[in-house]
């Protein structure tokens, strides 16, 4: 939840620069994260702030209704 409070915060800002370099490390580790990650840097080329705000939000509300996900 923490990661996803930090990327709504970054998009907030339009900080694209934290947005891609969190996407970039996640695609690089092979994490979970992976297909949320490249989707993300897919928007952050785009320069989507409002596309990645709204799928983070998602992602958020996501975590809050099933937390062991």
């Amino acid at each position: 939840m923490d990661e996803l409070e930090f990327l709504n915060n970054m998009a907030d800002i339009g900080d694209i620069i934290a947005l891609q370099k969190w996407a970039e490390a996640r695609i690089e580790d092979m994490s979970k994260y992976n297909d949320f990650a490249e989707l993300m840097l897919e928007m952050v080329n785009q320069i989507d702030t409002q596309g990645i705000e709204n799928m983070v939000k998602k992602a958020m509300h996501r975590h809050l209704s099933s937390p062991d996900i």
